[in-house]
């Protein structure tokens, strides 16, 4: 199939560092070019891609010091781009969210939208009142529950990532991980508290964004110490050392749709602690591939009951459920039924 991919160029494909929708689009590319077919990715110049890269900008605005909030005129520019060459293409796969939705009504080919962020906002209900015309796919069932009847899915397609993309270990080291952003919404304090109150160490790992500057300074950092260790935002290699060396991830984000962090976890072979928040549910298997529970206190005797699980039962979720390969089977049976679609209209 000849097949167009769009992600916004606010970070590259895949990431420098942070970025789990370039990450996850990376993967899908290079596994679609290794299976024969004829994909061109639409993002950032500074991409790094097997397939056919058609940049709407030199570089990712987030990495470029001219960025001035400016990205409205990068993202029309690439809706620019896909129209004019859509005649190219047997279908079109965006994972631009937002920003890439007004261009769905200039588009004759197929096209589908993969959705990885919230469906349950009133800005996202309204916004699908506009697209009832376009077609979705879900990374995570708790998606489609909220977004309510009347949307159009194509398929549903979790995360996945490529077996070598993450080390796996058998024996663990005797410390907790956190891995992701430092804002409210991540949870870091949570995941110290519950740490502490467990009885194990903990190094968080992620970017403080200039708009988390206040919350890390008076919520996160009076919390640090010898058991509490911020490693800032650290390189991919770092981070698969820890994952893999790490007793348990403890993930106590608000919501997340289809977490790379926990898939990563799982492929490494170590547990996980969530929060029933969005899709953690569905990719932690409760008592077998970690805990799953409502708030600090299940954490808590989450860190307690870590040893009840086997590094083998995370690999063996991963490989069943979350490899590139079986993302990628999924995608294209979800765009593949969207091209037939097409022609029966």
């Amino acid at each position: 199939m000849r097949i167009g991919l769009v992600v916004q160029p606010l970070e590259r494909t895949p990431p420098i560092r942070y970025g789990a929708v370039e990450r996850i689009v990376a993967y899908l590319a290079d596994t679609l070019v290794e299976r024969g077919h004829d994909v061109t990715l639409f993002a950032s110049g500074d991409s790094q891609t097997r397939a056919r890269l058609v940049p709407c900008t030199e570089r990712a605005l987030l990495h470029d010091p001219g960025h001035a909030g400016e990205s409205w005129w990068v993202n029309n520019t690439q809706m620019a781009q896909v129209v004019a060459a859509q005649d190219e293409f047997d279908v079109i796969n965006s994972h631009a969210g937002y920003a890439f939705l007004p261009a769905t009504l200039a588009l004759r080919t197929p096209v589908v939208t993969t959705w990885h962020g919230r469906m349950h906002l009133p800005v996202t209900h309204r916004m699908l009142e506009h697209y009832r015309h376009t077609a979705f796919i879900s990374i995570a069932r708790h998606q489609v529950e909220a977004a309510g009847p009347g949307v159009r899915w194509a398929g549903h397609v979790p995360n996945g990532i490529p077996g070598d993309a993450v080390t796996y270990r058998e024996h663990k080291r005797d410390f907790l991980l956190f891995l992701g952003r430092i804002t409210p919404a991540k949870r870091p304090d949570v995941a110290i508290r519950a740490a502490r109150r467990g009885g194990l160490p903990i190094r968080l790992a992620g970017r403080v964004a200039p708009a988390d500057q206040d919350y890390f300074r008076t919520v996160v950092q009076p919390l640090l110490g010898s058991e509490a260790e911020y490693l800032g935002e650290i390189t991919d290699a770092e981070k698969l050392d820890l994952l893999a060396d790490a007793r348990g991830l403890m993930h106590p984000s608000d919501w997340e749709a289809c977490s790379v962090s926990l898939i990563e976890a799982h492929a490494a072979g170590t547990p996980c602690l969530a929060l029933d928040r969005g899709g953690n549910a569905e990719i932690v298997r409760h008592e077998v591939t970690g805990f799953v529970g409502d708030g600090e206190e299940d954490l808590v005797r989450g860190c307690r009951s870590l040893d009840r699980i086997a590094p083998a039962s995370c690999r063996a979720r991963y490989e069943e459920e979350f490899s590139a390969d079986r993302m990628t089977d999924r995608a294209l049976a979800a765009l593949e039924s969207e091209v037939l679609a097409g022609v029966r209209r």
